[in-house]
């Protein structure tokens, strides 16, 4: 999982993957609790990646992760195919956001360089080149990284 904050846009960006052979379970205890802990700064939220799970077809990880989505009012934008192979068609890349900030719908492009296609959410609108901006940077000594392992 990776996370960058845009305060001059309110946004925050997570990245979240969940390998096909990890745990369902403790997938979906951290992404609700990523949820939750974003939805309380009020920003606007968008959360990607490649989930592993088909949102095309019904099943139990499909609709827990429907359930979770629901429950915190935010929704997949992603409404076609993202892997494509000769004898399958799964919707297994997800772009997340506030239902309230939701702009327009994904688009999913192929670009010729992967398995996935490519999705695209249009979300910056206004110019803020004015705004004073401020870098923060990670250490990545063993304290710090033991600190990301604890999440």
């Amino acid at each position: 999982m990776s996370l960058i904050e845009l305060p001059e846009y309110k946004l925050c960006i997570v990245c979240m993957y969940r390998s096909p052979d990890g745990q369902f379970n403790k997938f979906k205890n951290k992404l609700e609790l990523v949820i939750q802990k974003l939805l309380m700064k009020d920003k606007i939220l968008i959360l990607c990646s490649d989930w592993n799970t088909d949102f095309l077809h019904e099943e139990s990880n499909q609709k827990d992760l429907t359930d979770i989505l629901l429950r915190y009012n935010v929704v997949n934008t992603v409404q076609s195919p993202t892997r494509i192979t000769k004898s399958t068609s799964t919707l297994i890349d997800v772009i997340i956001t506030n239902k309230k900030h939701f702009m327009e719908p994904t688009t999913v492009i192929e670009l010729g360089f992967s398995d996935h296609q490519a999705d695209v959410l249009p979300v910056l609108r206004e110019n803020h080149a004015s705004v004073n901006r401020r870098v923060l940077k990670g250490h990545f000594g063993d304290d710090n990284i033991g600190n990301l392992n604890t999440y």
